[in-house]
């Protein structure tokens, strides 16, 4: 399994935990993993900024289809991709998610449920449906220079409530 894990601690004791898991795929047509890539966090200056410009990205083209708003918020020129589904670069991008509408699958989201920034990373946990089911979406971005240079994400279906261990729900 391949997650993001995210706490939440108050004086030095786990107060909230939240995940999001999904099986180990094999690599991108690129040749990128689920794993690979830098960890550095660099910029911690710009989180602000940053945490700003994931979330446009999320909320302009993921919730509200702006497509005409990729180039504005990914970078044209370095664009990696981690999905195992898509192919590097903006070309990248649109051909696997052209591959999957033809096989009348879609990323649908709904809303930001969870934000975490740090420097040049910046995670996104949102509701959606994925296959007709319901989905959480955590995506990681890394961000240089004002753009999206670098993508991860990890896809997992939501649980019924009743199959929940907890009545804390997903987010």
């Amino acid at each position: 399994l391949i997650g993001f894990d995210v706490f939440r601690v108050e004086n030095g004791k786990v107060q909230e935990h939240w995940d999001n898991l999904q099986e180990l795929a094999e690599p991108n047509p690129s040749g990128n993993t689920m794993v690979d890539g830098p960890t550095m966090v660099k910029y911690l200056s710009e989180t602000e900024a940053n945490k700003d410009l994931a979330l446009d990205l999320v909320n302009q083209v993921l919730i509200n289809g702006n497509l005409t708003a990729i180039p504005l918020l990914i970078s044209p020129v370095e664009y990696t991709q981690h999905n195992p589904d898509i192919a590097d670069g903006l070309d990248g991008l649109q051909a696997g998610l052209a591959a999957l509408a033809d096989q009348g699958l879609a990323f649908i989201y709904y809303s930001v449920e969870l934000v975490v920034a740090q420097g040049n990373f910046v995670l996104i946990g949102s509701n959606g449906e994925f296959d007709s089911n319901a989905t959480a979406y955590y995506d990681l971005f890394r961000l240089e220079d004002g753009l999206a240079v670098e993508h991860w994400d990890v896809l997992q279906v939501i649980p019924d409530e009743e199959d929940f261990a907890h009545s804390n729900g997903k987010f």
